[in-house]
């Protein structure tokens, strides 16, 4: 089960805040933003891969269509050094 070992995952880490681990299945962009609306979020958090100009437009991505649809603020992560 995918939340089981996300939880667990998250059990040994120092975390501030109220956690929430839960699948959605169907269109990732339209997911994201129906549950954090329906749930009232004050923002998102969402990982980028620091993608930029022609390999962000060809490959596309979830975090740029959340982005682009919500009015909700966002905050990125990238994995990028």
């Amino acid at each position: 089960n995918v939340d089981l070992s996300l939880n667990n995952m998250l059990q040994d880490k120092d975390l501030i805040g109220k956690r929430l681990v839960k699948s959605l299945f169907g269109d990732p962009v339209a997911e994201i933003i129906s549950y954090a609306e329906k749930e009232n979020c004050g923002f998102i958090v969402m990982g980028t891969h620091g993608r930029k100009g022609l390999e962000r437009v060809l490959l596309g991505s979830v975090t740029a269509g959340v982005i682009s649809k919500t009015r909700i603020p966002i905050i990125t992560m990238s994995d990028v050094m």
